[in-house]
């Protein structure tokens, strides 16, 4: 568990599955979340999909001041 840079809020970071990329997590589960933690610690991101999933929600979408930390490509 780590904090944001910006915001101060506490932080998981999670590799996305299929693209090994990093991921701040929001730590709690929240309900109507679209981020499902796998058995292997790695997450995948659902639009829809099974109600009894644990679900989290990026830190993007919940900080304040995400458009700091945002990359261009």
């Amino acid at each position: 568990m780590s904090s944001c840079r910006s915001c101060g809020a506490p932080i998981r970071w999670v590799k996305v599955a299929g693209t090994g990329r990093s991921m701040p997590l929001d730590p709690d589960p929240v309900p109507g979340g679209n981020v499902w933690l796998l058995a292997d610690g790695t997450a995948e991101i659902h639009a829809v999909g099974d109600p009894t999933a644990i679900r989290h929600v990026s830190h993007f979408a919940t900080c304040p001041n995400a458009n700091q930390h945002r990359r261009t490509r």
